[in-house]
């Protein structure tokens, strides 16, 4: 008898029937090879196989587990043999800290101790290229943060860690707000006005609906400050009382095109400055 590959025979190879038709040995059997188990070391992973089949033709794959280490022999190894014991392909690798080289040489901002950058005050990161502001409570999130506590503040903020909101500094009114680029008009229930931009305001301090080119509802809301005017279009559009003005009704269409909904306050607010009946569209800038 022989095994198939992968495996060894256990009991005789060979049976023999005697002359009281019996035979000598007992019917053999075949038994997969097996390699010893591996004991990975520190910040060695396995990244396809398992060290828990370690039967004839399963090849594992290594890696190190963090990229500041590099990998110190062969990265596959499989189980092999032609014997009872099975035997590896090769030794088990090692990682290795890398030296601070390359694009481990910590920039200009840190010094590199045992394979890793330790940053000067004022950097952070692996390779200590990223500012730290959290002197500046990271700019708020109203800025980027452009060297150490140097916060450089997106439009409408200002202050060393972008704290001020410039454009409730500059503008009391909606009117006034709405002429700014970089600011909108929250319309309540605490009306002011917000850096922003015509999708939403740059806060989450804001509550209510949003107006950013114009001060205008077509819908009365209780929502709204009294900084917001509505434009009368249900009573101007209805045909059936004095008031209809079939030209003002057209406006309202125009304005409806241009309106965002917020169930919150059931208000509709305008996304365009001024809307003609000859329908052109004046732009913010």
């Amino acid at each position: 008898f022989v095994c198939d590959e992968g495996y060894v025979i256990k009991g005789s190879q060979v049976m023999k029937c005697l002359k009281k038709l019996k035979w000598k040995f007992d019917m053999p059997s075949c038994k997969a090879i097996t390699c010893p188990d591996l004991v990975l070391p520190d910040n060695l992973v396995i990244v396809k196989g398992s060290t828990t089949t370690n039967i004839y033709g399963n090849t594992i794959v290594f890696a190190c587990d963090d990229d500041m280490y590099k990998l110190v022999g062969e990265s596959t190894m499989t189980c092999t043999g032609n014997g009872p014991k099975g035997i590896w392909s090769s030794q088990l690798p090692s990682c290795k800290e890398k030296a601070c080289l390359g694009d481990y040489n910590c920039s200009i901002h840190g010094e590199c101790v045992g394979g890793q950058c330790e940053c000067d005050q004022g950097w952070l990161g692996r390779q200590c290229t990223e500012p730290d502001c959290s002197q500046q409570n990271n700019c708020y999130d109203h800025g980027a943060c452009i060297k150490p506590n140097v916060c450089k503040c997106r439009a409408g903020w200002s202050g060393e860690s972008c704290e001020i909101n410039q454009c409730l500094k500059n503008h009391h009114t909606c009117q006034t707000c709405v002429e700014d680029y970089a600011c909108g008009w929250s319309g309540g229930p605490n009306p002011e006005c917000f850096p922003g931009d015509p999708t939403q305001p740059d806060t989450t301090l804001v509550a209510g609906p949003w107006f950013y080119w114009n001060c205008v509802t077509i819908e009365k809301s209780t929502g709204c400050s009294p900084e917001i005017k509505a434009a009368p279009c249900s009573e101007r559009c209805d045909n059936t009382k004095d008031t209809y003005k079939g030209m003002f009704c057209q406006q309202c269409r125009d304005f409806e095109k241009c309106f965002n909904m917020d169930t919150n306050f059931a208000s509709l607010t305008i996304n365009i400055s001024i809307t003609y009946s000859e329908h052109i569209n004046f732009d913010k800038r």
